[in-house]
């Protein structure tokens, strides 16, 4: 008898590289080149604008999204129309998860079979006609460090047990063997279902956990299923009964049709936000608005998405809304200020707003309303920032005396921007002590070069007497970088001198030393699973000009 090309290329791997101890489970795809997911995973992805393929990391933000949609779109959805029920009672969330992915729905449960022809049947598929080896990936269920049977007891089947949120290599997967006595039966029955469990958190199959894989080339797929059907009767006729129309609806690739969750777009925009695609998570923030307007959380969400596309103006809209949707919810039984966002966090996120428009006498307030409310742990953040707008606005003294609240907050940067204001008001030794502290504790490099300066203006000052004036930018002849002036008068007392006669002294020479202006504000406060935004920019550097 010939050797048959199933056997030749397929069968002898499968006895000679796969594990000989323990129950064998095969999952075939009809393109190599498609990863190991669930078609939830997949359908998601897509939803969000995205390649099918692409590398998307598993996040908080993606699973709570994952949780939503098998809660909503399914789970609901299924129950809504009265397709929930087996053996004259309502179905576990599990089984009916299992009837809608064998009926073509996309869940988070991935089709293995226990027959390895059944694997190889899919995965000489041609996909939408393309020309692509395929591939078969091999399990081995009896692996108890990786693979644990799901528990019979249906009290173990609701959602929140099919898909525990638990990440990481020790974490074993479940995997569940349906049985159907109604429309499913057959389809079960026929490929030997078993159902492995897609983790919502970290990658779905650890590599580690395939025991083999093997790539069914593409020019040998069309005679393999001639074989399957001549020789052990395998077809799309005996595999696969009628899809129904609820089923299909919900395929891998069909569009996602209105819902009306609110927190199912909530959940998708963190997940896009996470991935920086901000307007796309604004649109999906908005969509959730639609369905319940009067959310403080998805208004600060969305700002803070807007405030990374640099929206400004909207964003300052959003926190408005956020603030106000948050103080009614504090008034009766239910108080939101335990969850996020809280005003403090508001204010602060508006504040910084406000900062990158150059509003900084609103960034003042909103730094102050913060200050109200926030805990200690968040003082000294507000504190630093509100240093920054302080300093901006030209008053120095009371940015020294916020930075000091932040450096015994240990934030960074806070000692160097202390010791920029202490320089602006002629205090040179304690603004050395600054920036030496600075690189000392956090190694900040920057200080180096003005420590170096202040060092070189103390030696060239002496014991003299000096006048410290702050001259306009647009009057400097450095004119990119604002300019401060330190200067000796010949003939003056004191510490004061008026502005005709101390212009007069810049513009008739002295040394001009270049500092590192001050580092920039600490970004937006995140919640709802977002990391909230990156830093504002710093100043520009400045000069100091000892008129001698």
């Amino acid at each position: 008898m010939s050797v048959t090309i199933i056997e030749k290329t397929y069968l002898r791997r499968i006895a000679s590289d796969a594990p000989t101890v323990g129950q064998l489970a095969y999952r075939g795809q009809a393109d190599s080149a498609w990863r190991l997911r669930s078609s939830a995973t997949r359908r998601l992805i897509l939803d969000m604008g995205e390649k099918p393929d692409t590398d998307i990391e598993r996040t908080v933000p993606f699973s709570k999204l994952f949780m939503s949609y098998h809660r909503t779109v399914l789970i609901d959805g299924a129950r809504k129309y009265g397709f929930d029920h087996g053996d004259k009672r309502e179905d576990s969330d599990l089984k009916l998860l299992c009837r809608l992915q064998h009926l073509g729905a996309a869940t988070g449960l991935i089709d293995f079979t226990l027959d390895s022809l059944v694997a190889l049947w899919i995965a000489t598929a041609m996909p939408e006609g393309r020309d692509c080896p395929g591939r078969v990936y091999v399990i081995n269920l009896n692996d108890t460090n990786n693979f644990e049977r799901m528990p019979l007891s249906e009290k173990h089947h609701g959602l929140n047990n099919i898909f525990p949120l638990e990440a990481g290599p020790t974490v074993r997967q479940y995997y569940y063997e349906p049985q159907f006595k109604q429309e499913a039966s057959s389809r079960v029955l026929r490929q030997r279902s078993v159902f492995l469990v897609g983790h919502p958190l970290g990658e779905e199959v650890p590599d580690e956990r395939i025991a083999l894989e093997i790539e069914i080339p593409s020019n040998e797929k069309a005679n393999i299923r001639k074989e399957l059907e001549v020789l052990f009767g395998i077809s799309e006729q005996t595999l696969f009964p009628d899809i129904y129309g609820f089923a299909n609806a919900h395929s891998q690739k069909s569009a996602m049709s209105r819902l009306d969750d609110p927190e199912y777009f909530l959940n998708k925009g963190n997940d896009l936000y996470q991935r920086r695609k901000f307007q796309r998570s604004i649109r999906a923030y908005s969509e959730s608005l639609d369905l319940e307007a009067n959310r403080s959380k998805t208004y600060y969400l969305r700002g803070n998405a807007k405030a990374q596309i640099e929206d400004y103006a909207s964003a300052i809209s959003d926190y408005d809304k956020a603030s106000e949707f948050l103080e009614s919810s504090m008034i009766g039984e239910t108080r939101e200020e335990r969850a996020i966002p809280n005003m403090a966090m508001i204010a602060f996120n508006r504040g910084n707003v406000n900062c990158a428009l150059e509003q900084y006498e609103l960034a003042l307030r909103d730094y102050d309303r913060a200050l109200q409310s926030a805990t200690q742990g968040l003082r000294g953040t507000v504190l630093y920032n509100r240093g920054n707008a302080n300093a901006r606005m030209l008053n120095f003294v009371d940015a020294i005396y916020d930075y000091q609240q932040a450096i015994e907050a240990n934030i960074r940067y806070a000692r160097f921007n202390k010791g920029n204001a202490l320089v602006v008001l002629g205090r040179f030794q304690e603004a050395l002590k600054c920036y030496t502290e600075e690189q000392s504790v956090f190694h900040f490099s920057h200080a180096d070069n003005n420590i170096s300066n202040v060092c070189a203006i103390v030696r060239h000052l002496g014991n003299r007497k000096t006048i410290v004036k702050l001259i306009d930018p647009e009057e400097s002849k450095i004119k990119p970088i604002p300019y401060f002036v330190v200067q000796e008068l010949q003939g003056t007392e004191g510490l004061t001198a008026d502005r005709d006669q101390a212009n007069d002294a810049v513009h008739e020479g002295g040394t001009t030393y270049l500092l590192t202006g001050n580092a920039g504000n600490i970004g937006n406060f995140g919640g709802g699973d977002t990391k909230g935004g990156e830093g504002y920019h710093g100043q520009k550097g400045f000069a100091v000009r000892v008129a001698i």
